[in-house]
């Protein structure tokens, strides 16, 4: 885990990237305040504010977040597009890139199934065709990249990693576990880590397996440079990826 914990805060907001545990993470730290009820998750998913024992609690509500107005915020927007206020701590986690874009791939194939997935994702389904390598055909880079491309609008692994040096905390999911454990003691909440649910397909072929890491350089060259500045090693942290799930 990474962590600068420079200055004083007053709220959390945690830059959400597809595919990267943050539905686990959100669900985790919205539990920790309303004892694991799920009304704060469930109502702030719903595009609502919510004030909750003199808390505010948010999702995708750019006016406050960049107004500083909230406990505890996440949102999908990339990051150099908010001006978080100071006294923010800022936290984002990532994953394997190739892990990342199959387990988006899998999501995808399973909504498909479902008349309320194809209406929620129906934009995404379109880049599913008929196999994987039609998905990594048309998926746009700015998705497939999307853990670069959150901290650099250009896809520039040095400038997205210097960005991303001036967060508070990250981690790789690959770390769940011990790095909530890590913010629970930080927080002084109880974050009660659940496994999420997982999409199941056929494995992929070798040749679509080496077209996607082809895909993946870039990102995997800012995954490479944030693994090498993990600076907390008191918890059992891996460093390396490891059951990427695919």
């Amino acid at each position: 885990m990474y962590m600068n914990l420079r200055g004083s805060f007053d709220r959390c907001y945690y830059c959400h990237i597809t595919r990267c545990g943050g539905t686990t993470i959100n669900r985790t730290f919205f539990n920790a305040f309303d004892d694991g009820t799920g009304y704060l998750y469930r109502e702030a998913t719903r595009d609502n504010a919510v004030l909750h024992n003199g808390l505010v609690f948010t999702e995708r509500t750019s006016e406050l977040i960049e107004a500083g107005e909230f406990t505890y915020a996440f949102s999908h927007t990339p990051y150099y597009k908010l001006k978080l206020p100071d006294r923010t701590f800022r936290i984002t986690s990532f994953r394997d890139p190739a892990a990342r874009i199959i387990s988006l791939y899998r999501k995808l194939k399973y909504q498909n199934q479902t008349p309320q997935g194809r209406a929620r994702y129906a934009k995404q389904l379109s880049w599913l065709g008929d196999s994987f390598s039609d998905f990594l055909d048309a998926i746009p880079e700015r998705h497939l990249l999307r853990q670069l491309y959150t901290f650099s609008p250009s896809l520039d692994p040095d400038e997205a990693f210097s960005v991303i040096r001036s967060l508070n905390a990250y981690f790789f999911i690959e770390d769940i576990e011990p790095s909530l454990q890590l913010l629970s003691t930080l927080f002084d909440k109880t974050f009660v880590y659940s496994p999420p649910l997982r999409h199941f397909s056929k494995p992929l072929h070798v040749h679509e397996k080496q077209i996607l890491h082809s895909r993946l350089k870039k990102e995997y060259a800012l995954t490479q440079q944030l693994r090498k500045a993990y600076n907390f090693i008191g918890f059992p942290f891996s460093r390396i990826a490891q059951g990427a799930g695919y």
